[in-house]
């Protein structure tokens, strides 16, 4: 038998976890709340241009997860303050979840600058893999 949500908000995604019906906020709430996040929106920082073509440079947000509302991802970002280039936090924002195109636990296991790959690069990895390394 399947359980099927109580449906009050049509975007609402779900998963199912050994037979429990947890919402997809649920689920960011229990993995990374109080956790340091890379996020990235699908914002670029800059266009590096050549001669022949330009490469667009990804920018990151960084923060603590604190909260789940309804639609919207609450962090403690972290940014460089201009005046003292120090890393500082403290600055409340919130995300639209449907903004979210990746993001990754920050713990020293690579960050997501590292999983956008150039198309050479791509052919390099995609090879090694099925070769089994």
């Amino acid at each position: 038998m399947t359980n099927t949500p109580q449906i009050e908000n049509p975007f609402e995604a779900y998963s199912v976890l050994d037979g429990d019906l947890r919402k997809f906020s649920d689920e960011l709430l229990i993995k990374f709340k109080d956790k340091i996040l890379e996020i990235y929106i699908g914002d670029q920082s800059e266009t590096i241009n050549y001669d022949d073509y330009s490469v667009p440079k990804n920018c990151s947000i960084f923060g603590k997860l604190i909260d789940v509302l309804d639609r919207f991802v609450i962090f403690d970002c972290f940014y460089m303050d201009s005046r003292t280039k120090t890393l500082k936090s403290d600055n409340r924002i919130y995300i639209n979840l449907f903004q979210i195109r990746a993001m990754t636990e920050v713990n020293g296991k690579g960050s997501l600058g590292d999983i956008f790959l150039s198309v050479d690069d791509a052919k390099v990895v995609r090879k090694l893999i099925l070769a089994g390394k």
